[in-house]
């Protein structure tokens, strides 16, 4: 008997099973996978979108006087604004960079920030 039960756990067949199991629909089968596409776009999808048109309104509202920060670590006020181009002045010297480079505002230090 023992024999028995163990080829049959074995094999896959169950030996209290008295039939072919259920098949779940392909409604079933895709909810799943929806779940799982919902949660991935509220976690990485909706922030990213969020994140790039808050990037891209800032890139808008650039003006001359400005301090910023680039994506290369390169800080500097802004001198010039054009459609593609920002030239800044960085020490002296002026660089012109592609907007899509710019990347914060310049944040004061913090002991600045504190003596005041």
């Amino acid at each position: 008997m023992k024999r028995w039960v163990w080829m049959s756990l074995v094999s896959g067949q169950c030996a209290f099973a008295d039939g072919a199991t259920a098949q779940p629909s392909m409604i079933e089968s895709l909810v799943p996978f929806l779940f799982i596409f919902v949660a991935m776009y509220f976690i990485l999808i909706r922030p990213q979108t969020k994140k790039a048109k808050e990037q891209s309104a800032f890139l808008q509202n650039l003006k001359a006087g400005d301090e910023v920060v680039t994506s290369g670590g390169m800080m500097g006020r802004v001198r010039n604004v054009a459609p593609d181009f920002i030239t800044l002045d960085a020490g002296g010297v002026s660089l012109k960079f592609l907007r899509e480079h710019i990347q914060r505002l310049a944040q004061a230090p913090a002991a600045a920030v504190e003596k005041k």
